[in-house]
Formats: structure tokens, C-alpha cells, sequence
């Protein structure tokens, strides 16, 4: 958010127990309570942000014309959820494919530096965002 010039509210931040709807939920609980003007959530993880839903819900607010929400991991069925999830798809595949390169080479060379390794992501943007109000 800094880099695109975006005040970042540390109050608007809410920390889950967990990666679990269950904590989705309470955080949201929470942060509702806490900023109940609130537009838009960035959850975690898929789980957490389908959390967010149940909590709106019990507050009456409707995703995404009161609060978009948007998760992190394109778990399957977040795209059958109601309204659709919009999330961060990571690349499984690539980042184990990678990791296991990357020990094998630490193992066969203990002293070179570290590396960085930056896999793309996707945003498979669904149902659940919409755009903000002004």
C-alpha cells in the first residue's frame, strides 16, 4: 500500500489464531467493531476470508456491495462460494519444484549465499470485490 501511496491504519489490522474460518470469523467480528465503516478486507488465506463472509452477514452487510473481500491461496470451490471468492492463486507446483532445487543446491554448496527466488501470482478476481467508493 506505501508504494502506491496508500496510508497504511495499524488499527485497521487484525491478526488471526489461526488460518481457520473459525478465526476468519472472529477477526472480522473484531475488526467490524473496530473500523465499522470499513470497505474492503484482505484475508490471509481463502479460509479466513470465507470467515469475513459469515461475519458481514450476521452484521447485515452484503460482499461486495458493502465490503469487497478478497482471500489468498484460490483453494478449490472459493470460485462456488456466493458471492465468488476473489483471490491470489500462488504457483504450488512451481514453488515446490523450486524449493527443492534450491536445498539440493544448499546441500551441495552450504557456504553460498542465499538466494530470492520471486514466483509470479495471480489475482483471479471473482464476485467478491467491487470497486471502491469515492
Amino acid at each position: 500500500m506505501a508504494s502506491h501511496g496508500i496510508p497504511v491504519d495499524q488499527h485497521a489490522i487484525r491478526y488471526c489464531d489461526g488460518f481457520t474460518e473459525e478465526c476468519g470469523v472472529r477477526a472480522a467480528r473484531d475488526l467490524l467493531d473496530a473500523e465499522p465503516g470499513i470497505t474492503a478486507v484482505v484475508a490471509g488465506n481463502d479460509l479466513i476470508a470465507l470467515g469475513c463472509y459469515q461475519a458481514l452477514s450476521e452484521r447485515g452487510l452484503r460482499c461486495p456491495m458493502d465490503v469487497s473481500v478478497v482471500g489468498f491461496n484460490d483453494m478449490p470451490f472459493v470460485d462456488k462460494q456466493r458471492p465468488a471468492l476473489t483471490t491470489v492463486r500462488i504457483p504450488h507446483y512451481d514453488l515446490g519444484v523450486e524449493s527443492a532445487r534450491m536445498l539440493l543446491e544448499r546441500i551441495g554448496h552450504p557456504d553460498a549465499p542465499a538466494k530470492q527466488v520471486v514466483l509470479p501470482i495471480q489475482v483471479m478476481e471473482r464476485e467478491s470485490v467491487a470497486p471502491p467508493r469515492i
